[in-house]
């Protein structure tokens, strides 16, 4: 039923990111990131908030009351390894996996990968608990050493604003078109 309801969620998704209902989180060390992404998202029409919180619920119950289509996390880590998780309760081919998130994941890694700013980045499925808690598509980005991610900032921006628009094309496609 779950899978149901999020395919007719993305079936009403934008084909673009004008009007795009966006929630852009951080947990801490990337707020310049977030502020950036936010920006950039907003000059391409997208609605956007920003939510700087370190509880993982909260930044899911402000994104549930902005209906926003799309929550983009950030974290910092240690690790220049990206890490980019969608919703999955997956275990061996039975369970749930969020088809919007599994698709942006995957855009986004290619996407960051591409840019060539982070070591090459993964997809997961997780039950974050920011990812189980909102009602849309939701990627929790995992990104570091802090320092090389605020450097690059400009670079990864670009990347996941490229990702997010390829997303708005094709939403449940987990690999390009």
């Amino acid at each position: 039923m779950a899978t149901i309801r999020e395919l007719e969620q993305l079936g009403s998704v934008s084909a673009t990111l004008h009007g795009l209902r966006v929630v852009v989180g951080q947990f801490g060390g990337l707020s310049s990131l977030t502020r950036s992404v936010a920006q950039e998202l907003r000059s391409r029409g997208a609605k956007v908030i920003a939510v700087d919180e370190f509880d993982p619920s909260l930044q899911a119950a402000a994104a549930n009351r902005h209906a926003a289509n799309v929550y983009l996390g950030f974290e910092a880590h240690a690790t220049s390894r990206a890490t980019i998780a969608y919703y999955s309760t997956d275990v061996e081919g039975a369970g749930f996996h969020s088809a919007g998130g599994r698709a942006l994941a995957c855009r986004l890694s290619q996407a960051l990968d591409t840019a060539s700013v982070l070591d090459l980045a993964r997809t997961a499925g997780m039950r974050l608990p920011v990812l189980r808690e909102t009602r849309m598509t939701a990627v929790v980005c995992s990104l570091g050493p802090v320092q090389r991610v605020t450097d690059a900032a400009a670079a990864i921006t670009d990347a996941v604003v490229e990702a997010m628009i390829a997303w708005t094309e094709s939403p449940t496609a987990s690999t390009p078109v």
